[in-house]
């Protein structure tokens, strides 16, 4: 495990300074229009997932290796759940574009709790998984003055 922690951690941390330094730039426009720059929340999430993959590595690389650190094998069903998972972030990267973040952002959270088990709590399910992305999309529309899609 500590081997693939060090890898991972490494991935990370470069995903991370790609997406900071170039993704994020050349994705998000700033406006002198607006209040808060809409780079603000995404360069803090960046940063903080980045800190957190270095202190990862950091740790990792400070620990003695341990005599039994084998490799830990993933099944299958991990590896479907991630390709699942990634697929599932695409369609609602691409619906937020066409559709609108309201519409996407409900039908988005009451699919992952319906997924968890919460088909079973039905009332629960309506209520989260309208109010949760509404209050989210009218938040940043009214208080930090940032337009989502």
């Amino acid at each position: 495990m500590r081997r693939s922690d060090i890898i991972s951690g490494l991935v990370l941390t470069l995903l991370g300074l790609a997406t900071i330094f170039l993704i994020i730039p050349a994705g998000i426009s700033v406006s002198e229009e607006y209040g808060l720059s809409p780079r603000v929340f995404p360069f803090t999430v960046m940063w903080l997932g980045t800190a957190v993959a270095v202190l990862l590595v950091v740790q990792r690389l400070r620990e003695v290796g341990a005599a039994g650190d084998d490799e830990a094998p993933m099944a299958v069903k991990n590896w479907l759940f991630i390709v699942a998972m990634a697929a599932f972030l695409a369609v609602t990267y691409v619906a937020i574009n066409v559709i609108g973040f309201k519409i996407t952002g409900i039908g988005a959270v009451a699919l992952l709790m319906a997924v968890m088990g919460e088909y079973r709590h039905p009332v629960r399910l309506a209520l989260v998984s309208v109010l949760f992305p509404i209050a989210i999309y009218y938040t940043f529309d009214r208080l930090f003055i940032i337009q989502l899609p």
